[in-house]
């Protein structure tokens, strides 16, 4: 009720020019004024989350804890969408090379995930807490170009949690 009740004194301050606590007139632009602050940005509020584990063979893969994917590069793929994203990855060897989207991205190793017979039943993957040690995650990628690749962009990327090699 709190809530409402300050909501329609905003809505109403906003459409009137006037703040209702004080009273003030608030100066009204033009529409090709410049505006005294940016406009709100369109991209969703809250990260999305993809996880892969080489694990699922089902042939049902979306990118949940579910039914991951069980590339890294089908997940870095399907992150190309999305303006932050983290990936998580669980334990195994990935032979694959990768190249990151141009997103903000985590890409995170060293989860537990789940075995053939956990996603065959219908159970989700453990992507909950990393563990380094006792979950360890591999890239392994050929000799012809980067295993991760890193294109020249202004974003921000964290990989942690994996050995690479190759």
């Amino acid at each position: 009720m709190i809530l409402r009740s300050w909501l329609q004194r905003l809505t109403s301050a906003v459409l009137l020019g006037t703040d209702s606590r004080n009273r003030r007139r608030f100066t009204r632009r033009r529409a090709n004024d410049a505006a005294p602050s940016e406009l709100l940005e369109t991209r969703a509020l809250l990260a999305a989350n993809l996880f892969v584990d080489v694990n699922n063979t089902t042939g049902t893969e979306d990118g949940t804890a579910l039914h991951p994917y069980n590339s890294v590069q089908e997940a870095a793929t399907a992150a190309a969408a999305t303006e932050d994203v983290t990936i998580r990855v669980a334990q195994g060897t990935y032979a694959e090379n990768v190249i990151a989207p141009n997103t903000n991205l985590q890409l995170l190793g060293g989860f537990a995930g789940g075995s053939a017979d956990d996603y065959a039943n219908g159970l989700s993957g453990d992507f909950a807490a990393a563990d380094l040690t006792s979950n360890v995650t591999r890239i392994t990628g050929d000799m012809n170009s980067p295993v991760v690749a890193l294109s020249p962009i202004a974003k921000t990327i964290v990989i942690d949690g994996f050995v690479i090699s190759g």
